[in-house]
């Protein structure tokens, strides 16, 4: 009884231990890079008013808007980038007192504070809590489905399901594949049982897939219109062992030796298995949340288009941790209650003067007790290697467009006469944020307005809203060319008009993206300079006569 109060007040000590740990790894180096393609995105619909917002994701994003409408609320408040990215580190926190509550409200005390801990030092969930993205939310929400689910098995009941229906409608309309994370939800609590148990509960379930499914089609619908995901991969074995081994030790930009990824996908596999084999239930949760995700994800590759990104199964890593720590925490379990049992024996049979059956119960209460601590040394390792690794991912520097170094070189060399040139929107919006500040404009005002007039949807919100009322909402195209910083930036694809007494011009591009005709978009250049890089970014300049 006393070692039992006494775990009973440990428990909550070292829960907020690991909690404050993987808030820490979690916030180290936060915002050091400045934000790359996808976060420029984040940040910027960010700083629309809230329907603007929505427009701006239904004309220029292939995601639902929920995620972007949060971090628009959040950024009520500022839109540094610490500030914003801080909100990715909200939910990736929210998600590790999930992952604590629900294994421990399933599995015991023990296996949540294990899976905190595990969870705590995740690379991959460390990767995502450090961008501006939808990833950690997505996290967050799934398990929150897990632990819906659990309580709807509880009560096979509608009217118990309502939970799991919200958190899964709300998932579904933050990412464009989320369909693959409620699909593991809705298998993980599809009924099992008896024959007649089946029959029972099968209508109810077939009731919350279709309300979820309804809620999901809009945004499928969406997702197909528009063009596939160019850096989308197909699935393969070297894919797959980049995202199953990044779960344990992250995707950043570390130098790693081939051998440890390879390694870390083998060591979350092989704990998988031993966590499925050990109970049914963890048995369950492997094959629906870990298994399954990425057998759906190969499958719509190949039937759909690819869509194979490590992000893409981003909401599978807390359930790695919920596997291993309930896992482990059964087992520190039983051999805890194996010592404790051989040890009364062992004091009973030293009483009754048994000298043999004393020697064995001794016997097994040591190879208890050495079961316990290789366990625990085991763990501990794992924990160990993986905040280390975790800690090393978040201090290098790892995104692949850098706008901040591109617009300090910027205002260190641009000089008044000049004019700056960037042909695609989204290098336009990264280049003004960093080089006039995060409030720097509308996204929707600034806007080559022949260019907008190609987009289907924008053609169909200008029908709808008409000019006036677009420009109330901040959201009409005024001008591609804008004049709050020092020297003019242009954005957009059309000719640029002509200028008199140009000095010299800057052009921004991305690697690998085509460059503008010079005599086309009439540039004074006769042809392209090598270019200065930052990351995948290239900057070219020269003088005009």
């Amino acid at each position: 009884m006393q070692a039992g109060r006494r775990i009973e007040v440990f428990a909550p000590i070292a829960a907020a231990l690991a909690l404050g740990l993987g808030l820490w790894l979690r916030v180290v180096a936060l915002g050091q890079d400045g934000f790359w393609e996808d976060e420029v995105f984040s940040a910027s619909f960010a700083q629309l008013s809230f329907p603007a917002t929505l427009i701006a994701v239904l004309v220029l994003d292939v995601h639902p808007p929920l995620y972007y409408l949060q971090l628009n609320a959040w950024g009520r408040l500022g839109h540094g980038d610490v500030w914003l990215l801080l909100n990715s580190v909200a939910w990736s926190t929210a998600a590790m007192l999930g992952v604590y509550f629900g294994t421990r409200r399933q599995f015991g005390s023990s296996a949540g504070l294990l899976a905190l801990l595990l969870c705590a030092v995740l690379g991959g969930e460390i990767f995502f809590a450090h961008e501006l993205r939808m990833y950690a939310m997505a996290s967050c929400l799934a398990v929150l489905s897990w632990i819906a689910a659990g309580r709807l098995a509880a009560d096979y009941r509608l009217v118990r399901a309502w939970p799991l229906i919200v958190v899964l409608v709300l998932l579904g309309a933050i990412h464009s594949a989320s369909v693959i994370a409620a699909s593991a939800a809705l298998l993980y609590v599809f009924p099992s049982g008896s024959r007649a148990q089946i029959r029972r509960a099968l209508p109810t379930w077939i009731g919350i897939a279709a309300i979820v499914a309804c809620s999901y089609l809009p945004w499928l619908v969406s997702a197909g219109s528009r063009n596939s995901i160019g850096h989308a991969a197909s699935p393969s074995l070297p894919a797959l062992l980049q995202t199953v081994g990044g779960w344990l030790i992250g995707y950043g930009a570390l130098t790693l030796p081939a051998w440890l990824r390879i390694a870390a996908a083998g060591v979350v596999a092989l704990g998988l298995l031993a966590a499925a084999l050990s109970d049914a239930r963890l048995a369950r949760l492997v094959l629906c949340f870990l298994v399954w995700p990425l057998l759906f994800g190969a499958l719509l590759c190949v039937l759909v288009q690819p869509i194979w990104l490590d992000r893409t199964f981003a909401f599978c890593a807390p359930f790695v941790a919920i596997a291993f720590g309930a896992a482990v925490g059964a087992r520190l379990d039983q051999a805890a209650r194996s010592a404790r049992s051989a040890s009364g024996s062992a004091l009973a049979s030293a009483e009754t003067s048994a000298e043999t059956s004393a020697e064995t119960s001794a016997e097994a209460s040591a190879l208890g007790s050495a079961s316990i601590i290789a366990t625990l040394c085991a763990t501990s390792a794992l924990i160990a290697g993986s905040a280390l690794l975790a800690y090393l991912q978040a201090i290098t520097p790892d995104r692949p467009d850098r706008y901040r170094d591109l617009a300090q070189y910027l205002a260190a060399h641009a000089s008044r006469g000049e004019i700056i040139y960037a042909p695609r929107e989204i290098d336009f919006w990264g280049l003004n944020r960093y080089l006039v500040g995060a409030d720097w404009g509308s996204i929707l005002t600034f806007e080559d307005g022949p260019v907008m007039q190609t987009r289907k949807r924008w053609r169909r919100v200008y029908a709808w809203l008409g000019p006036a009322q677009l420009q109330r909402l901040g959201a009409l195209p005024l001008s591609r060319r804008y004049d709050g910083y020092r020297i003019p930036i242009y954005d957009g694809l059309t000719p640029l008009p002509d200028e008199p007494g140009v000095s010299g011009e800057w052009l921004v591009s991305m690697d690998g993206e085509p460059l503008p005709a010079l005599s086309e978009a009439h540039l004074c250049a006769s042809s392209y300079p090598a270019p200065i890089r930052f990351g995948d970014l290239q900057l070219y300049h020269w003088r005009c006569p």
